[in-house]
């Protein structure tokens, strides 16, 4: 894994091709595993990106982002919980441009990613009863996406695409914490160039 970043990062120094600036926003759901319970919920995330030409219509992206999850589900006396779990990640990907017109390519993209799992809170039913936790531990993962992008101008591109990111392994002080998550999501980025 450490080869392939550095490989990525090397070669994006040497380029002297166009780079952009991304902007983008997610929304899906994700699969959580936590104490050997899973559960379905609500993904949402926005980030900042940075996109360098490579070779070949070959890019690398650096993109950090804040994500959330939202779900409940009832506890032992049958009342709901309602819990949103908040994250900072960093995805590191190689993407792969095809050219199918003009104005138009499809894309795939994979990548390694790494998240900070900074704030839990669980609020529970027709109760006053909130529970708070931070600083809780980081997963790490692997991503993969495909999808459109058009021109919209010479500066300024537009994609739109579905994702798929799943954790592999993780570090947490305290393993009742420990959450291991699947998400599927729907992807909507702009591209800015700022150097050709």
């Amino acid at each position: 894994m450490k080869k392939i970043i550095v490989f990525l990062l090397l070669a994006s120094g040497k380029s002297a091709y166009s780079q952009n600036l991304k902007v983008f926003t997610e929304i899906g759901f994700s699969i959580n595993n936590e104490l050997n319970q899973k559960s379905i919920g609500l993904f949402k995330a926005t980030g900042l990106g940075y996109q360098k030409y490579l070779d070949n219509d070959w890019y690398v992206e650096l993109c950090p982002s804040l994500f959330s999850l939202q779900f409940n589900n009832s506890n032992q006396n049958g009342q709901d919980v309602f819990r949103t779990y908040r994250f900072l990640e960093i995805d590191l990907a190689a993407k792969k441009y095809l050219i199918i017109s003009p104005k138009s390519r499809i894309y795939m993209q994979l990548g390694l990613y790494s998240n900070y799992f900074f704030k839990k809170k669980i609020e529970i039913d027709f109760l006053e009863t909130k529970e708070e936790y931070n600083n809780i531990g980081y997963n790490f993962g692997l991503s993969a996406s495909f999808g459109l992008s058009t021109k919209l101008s010479n500066s300024l591109n537009f994609d739109i695409g579905l994702v798929t990111k799943s954790d592999l392994f993780f570090s947490y002080l305290n393993k009742d914490n420990k959450l291991n998550i699947s998400r599927e999501s729907f992807r909507i980025s702009f591209y800015k160039r700022i150097k050709k």
